[in-house]
């Protein structure tokens, strides 16, 4: 099953390679005056930040990756809806990501000339060309959440590795992560500024030996008045006071530099024994895991012994149908017999008087009496069309005859048929229990 998501996990540890480079250019991008983007605050539009985002996309993405070891929960087949869904998302969610990707990197080989922290759009000198990372991160919102849908859809069929626990644990891991790339961005710039306190005082020194020279050339070269050279020691002299200001500060800024490192040291020591703390927890969720396996194997026991007693239970429900619908059958047979007596009847009816009309037209008969006088008839003759005539009034009563008697002759045969079927789902449990051997063949037949 796994060739499945070969694919999808290629794509999602491209994400997980790719999306560090972009979150750590998105902190630590300045502009002109040293302004940054605002990330203490929501990205606008959006009701998240971008740690919001450093969390979901890593989470989503070791997820996906999680599918690369996973198998069928019960054998059970996975629908290709799903699988197509999932990869159409994964390859959306890149595809959403690429353009943030490729503008990152164009503003970093561009020139920033202007860089907006309220809407955070930043300008760069090619073109010039404005580009809107916020717009960006927008378009990045449907497709997490779409990925994130699509995997869950799978991940309710197959046994993934331990994703519910992993998806906590980098949620995290994220945290801290960003928190580290927050403490190394703000490291680098106390490094920046005392660096740029160190040239200055070399700048200072440089500028203090030079006027030291002077000092001393024009010592050497005029005799300038007490009060000359005084206010040139003075002057000197306040250089040498600012000097030492600057260095005293350099000295706090350094010391605290190496507070901060300090701190971030023993941050780092935590985040190791949390990971230690998380090679732990792993171990007990694989434990858990096995033991929730073996109870799956437990389960599957009872579902086939259900489904033992489940097969009794539905040869009665069949016996049972059967027999009412036998009932009805029997019901209809006795109607169907009462109508087909009734059609004889009245077929019985229809030819007295063709009858009566042959009998008296073939026998010698007194035409003189009253009643015979209302046939018109000749005795020893026969009128074909008066024949005829009566010969019609019959036909209604035989079609109704033989309809009746073919109706109550399939009614007798689907009776017969369903008696049949009652008998035999009854004796089916019987027949299994005589014969267990052979129970399957008598459940199939």
């Amino acid at each position: 099953m796994q060739e499945h998501f070969t694919a999808e996990c290629e794509t999602a540890n491209t994400i997980l390679k790719e999306w560090p480079r972009v979150m750590t250019f998105l902190q630590e991008t300045e502009g002109p005056s040293g302004e940054r983007l605002n990330q203490e605050s929501n990205i606008p539009g959006l009701e998240f930040d971008l740690a919001w985002f450093d969390r979901r996309i890593i989470s989503v993405g070791n997820l996906i990756v999680s599918l690369k070891n996973s198998k069928e929960k019960n054998n059970s087949p996975i629908p290709i809806k799903y699988i197509n869904r999932l990869r159409d998302s994964v390859t959306d969610l890149y595809s959403n990501i690429n353009p943030l990707i490729e503008q990152c990197q164009k503003i970093d080989e561009g020139k920033i000339i202007e860089l907006n922290p309220g809407n955070w759009i930043i300008t760069i000198a090619r073109g010039p060309t404005h580009i809107n990372i916020a717009s960006l991160l927008q378009n990045l919102v449907n497709p997490l959440e779409e990925a994130l849908a699509s995997f869950y859809a799978v991940g309710s069929i197959v046994r993934s590795s331990r994703y519910s626990a992993f998806s906590a644990a980098i949620a995290e891991f994220s945290q801290k992560a960003t928190e580290v790339r927050k403490s190394t961005a703000s490291i680098r710039k106390l490094n920046n500024d005392a660096q740029k306190i160190h040239n200055k005082l070399k700048e200072l020194k440089i500028i203090a030996t030079s006027e030291g020279d002077a000092i001393s050339e024009i010592l050497k070269k005029s005799q300038n008045t007490g009060g000359d050279i005084s206010s040139m020691h003075s002057d000197a002299t306040g250089t040498l006071t600012a000097i030492d200001d600057i260095s005293q500060a350099a000295t706090t800024l350094e010391a605290s530099v190496e507070a901060y490192e300090k701190t971030f040291l023993d941050f780092q020591n935590q985040l190791s024994d949390r990971n230690q703390s998380f090679q732990d927890w792993t171990e007990k969720v694989d434990e858990l895991v096995s033991k929730l396996e073996y109870h799956e194997s437990q389960i599957d026991n009872n579902i086939k012994n259900a489904d033992k007693m489940l097969i009794g239970a539905t040869n009665a429900a069949l016996a049972s149908t059967f027999y009412d619908t036998m009932v009805e059958f029997e019901t209809k047979v006795k109607k169907a017999r009462s109508a087909f007596h009734w059609s004889i009847i009245f077929l019985s009816i229809s030819a007295i008087p063709l009858g009566l009309y042959l009998a008296l037209s073939t026998l010698n008969f007194d035409t003189s009496k009253e009643a015979v006088k209302w046939f018109d008839f000749r005795p020893g003759e026969l009128n074909p069309m008066t024949t005829f005539a009566l010969a019609l009034f019959m036909v209604p009563t035989t079609w109704l005859a033989r309809f009746a008697a073919a109706r109550h002759h399939q009614l007798f045969q689907l009776k017969e048929h369903y008696q049949y079927k009652y008998t035999l789902a009854m004796a089916v449990e019987g027949f299994k229990k005589q014969s267990p051997s052979h129970a399957d063949e008598i459940a199939a037949q």
